[in-house]
């Protein structure tokens, strides 16, 4: 091997080291926990699949701001449904809420510069409105 290649292996590797270590890491705190008292995102927020299957909601919580879009990753299942029209997956108060169908069994969160979080197996019912905290350092 030149001695070219090996330079350039080494300032790769060095690059990638640094990339990966200046991402924010983010977690999910346990899993999603149904809240069975919000009757408001259930009633006026109601979304359906492709499949016609009423979703759940999905409330995010992060601990701190996330500077980026966060984006809701099914690990290879179901695509996520995008949010009803005129309603912002980023709430005011810093929550993200998503609508997910009761099909997906597997979760993951990702956002441009943060790495991204654990896959989480999940088993939402259709039309309830699940919560969890994403801790963000």
């Amino acid at each position: 091997m030149s001695v070219r290649r090996i330079l350039f292996a080494g300032l790769l590797a060095i690059l990638v080291s640094q990339t990966l270590s200046a991402q924010v890491k983010m977690s999910l705190s346990g899993t999603p926990t149904l809240n069975a008292n919000d009757a408001d995102a259930m009633s006026y927020y109601r979304q359906t699949d492709e499949n016609d299957e009423v979703c759940a909601i999905l409330k995010v919580r992060p601990t701190n701001p996330v500077g980026a879009m966060l984006v809701l990753n099914t690990g290879g299942g179901l695509a996520p449904v995008p949010p009803p029209s005129g309603v912002n997956a980023r709430q005011e108060d810093g929550s993200w809420w998503f609508w997910v169908s009761p099909r997906v069994k597997n979760i993951y969160f990702t956002a441009q510069g943060y790495r991204p979080t654990q896959t989480v197996g999940v088993s939402l019912k259709s039309g309830k409105v699940y919560e969890v905290q994403l801790v963000v350092d």
